[in-house]
């Protein structure tokens, strides 16, 4: 209906002689009937098979990047549009006027699945020029360049990338399968105690729950660079909330996945809360291998990382009873400063 009421709009500014060029432009972020749309579909490499039953959705940028004379993806001259500029003759009068960038939702799949960019994606007028598409999850500010900076860097963000494919051009069309990768080493915490025997223990009459897990130094992805899939990103610490709940000689609950650089190895913090509030923090933990090692956590893997935890022993010649105050301020000589003297 919205098509029809501008294009009799645009018929009725004819009639009356109005018949400028930015007369007879309108915005449309729908489909033109005769550029030719892209067809596009997707697939998630790692995808578990739990994602059956609890499907994982993706929101994701769809870009396009037409190619530069080389045949190559002009990197340099792609500037970012979300929008198709349609003419009154269902065409375009510019590539400019092409939207190169849309926004697409998805349930993560390993078999390639449909899907339909918003707003649609036109091949170039030019039928002798070839694009190329990308995707990049999550959803980001793409900039000049074909840049993509995510909104929030935490590492809780699953950072996919879908590389370059090549559309074809519109006398001779390809269609094109995103194959999403991952692009960080994923981490899952479980605890569990090696016995609820606190007998002798400086928890005796106490239950413990993990309070929180602190990762060090964990690179979080803040950008992602279309041209080489490079990845810049943030040093961090990152916080995991723990099970929060009394821990037995079974795992606790899984903790929320978090999604941080690949490294040859991974030191956290464990803090661990006793029923009379007391904090207990193990510091610079180095996460260890089930093989031996340290553990190098890789692209695209999920490490189950499961702290086992024994209470320490109370020794048997007492404990050393600390008291503490604190002292009040001592006066001490003023300063001053002179600011301009004559």
């Amino acid at each position: 209906m919205k098509k029809n009421l501008l294009s009799m709009a645009a018929l009725a500014l004819i009639m009356a002689g109005c018949s400028s060029n930015e007369d007879d432009v309108k915005i449309d972020n729908g489909e033109g009937t005769a550029p030719v749309a892209i067809n596009i579909s997707q697939k998630v490499t790692g995808v578990e098979t739990k994602a059956a039953t609890n499907p994982i959705e993706v929101k994701a940028d769809i870009i396009m990047i037409d190619a530069a004379a080389n045949g190559d993806p002009d990197y340099s001259g792609f500037v970012p549009n979300k929008t198709n500029k349609i003419n009154t003759s269902n065409s375009f009068d510019s590539e400019s006027d092409r939207a190169n960038v849309a926004l697409v939702t998805f349930t993560a799949n390993t078999a390639a699945t449909a899907i339909k960019p918003s707003p649609t994606l036109y091949y170039p007028t030019s039928s002798s020029t070839s694009t190329f598409i990308f995707g990049v999850a999550p959803q980001g500010t793409v900039s000049n360049g074909g840049k993509v900076s995510f909104s929030t860097v935490d590492g809780y963000q699953d950072v996919m990338f879908a590389g370059k494919k090549s559309a074809g051009s519109s006398n001779s069309t390809n269609s094109v399968e995103l194959d999403f990768a991952h692009q960080t080493a994923q981490l899952i915490f479980v605890a569990k105690l090696s016995s609820t025997d606190f007998t002798n223990t400086e928890w005796k009459n106490k239950t413990v729950s993990v309070d929180k897990i602190i990762i060090q130094n964990a690179g979080v992805p803040n950008s992602i660079n279309l041209s080489d899939g490079n990845i810049e990103w943030d040093i961090k610490s990152v916080d995991v909330a723990g099970c929060n709940t009394t821990l037995g000689t079974v795992a606790c609950a899984e903790s929320v996945p978090v999604m941080i650089k690949p490294a040859a190895s991974v030191t956290v913090d464990l803090v661990l809360k006793l029923s009379d509030n007391t904090i207990v923090q193990y510091n610079n933990l180095i996460i260890q291998s089930v093989n031996g090692g340290n553990l190098s956590v890789n692209r695209g893997e999920s490490h189950l990382v499961t702290f086992e935890i024994t209470a320490p022993k109370e020794a048997t010649n007492g404990k050393v009873q600390v008291t503490a105050q604190v002292q009040e301020w001592t006066k001490g000589t003023e300063g001053k400063v002179e600011i301009n003297k004559e």
